[in-house]
């Protein structure tokens, strides 16, 4: 069966950008993230609960058809989502919880591990938007925010949220 693309896998790519394992298809991080790709991966029917291995701070599978399909959409993600839609809220949703949060201002949130193929998806979706490095700092933050909180799977803690935390 050929890999289709799903706002649920939308989401699988954007976290699996930002946190790459070297093993297949997996990711690195907290297990906050960690349970959020394993239970969209299996959510998803990608695979199945006892294809995924969990080892310290990662999580991975093997299916070579979908690490291709996956690079794909990463190699045409200016084409495949440059609409303000669920599939491109899902892809950044996934951006944001595995490698994102709130800038010392307040005023501005960030997305860590972006490149220039995602400061022009954004920019093309009418947000204004600064790439430093690969730090991508997003001015409108309430309006971001709206765009991909449906879709997230994790939850920032309410004391950062309010500013009394680092």
């Amino acid at each position: 069966m050929k890999p289709k693309l799903t706002p649920l896998i939308s989401y699988i790519i954007g976290i699996w950008k930002c946190r790459k394992a070297k093993e297949g298809i997996g990711i690195t991080g907290n297990d906050d993230i960690i349970r959020a790709f394993t239970m969209s991966v299996i959510n998803s029917g990608i695979t199945t609960p006892d294809k995924v291995q969990i080892k310290k701070d990662k999580a991975f599978f093997y299916h070579s058809k979908y690490r291709v399909f996956f690079q794909k959409i990463l190699k045409s993600r200016v084409e495949t989502f440059k609409y303000e839609n669920d599939y491109s809220a899902s892809y950044f949703a996934g951006m944001f919880d595995s490698c994102g949060g709130y800038n010392k201002d307040k005023k501005t949130v960030y997305i860590a591990n972006a490149d220039t193929q995602d400061e022009m998806v954004l920019l093309r979706l009418g947000y204004k938007i600064k790439l430093i490095k690969s730090k991508l700092i997003i001015v409108d933050k309430e309006k971001f925010l709206s765009f991909i909180n449906p879709f997230r799977k994790t939850e920032l803690p309410e004391k950062i949220l309010r500013g009394e935390m680092k």
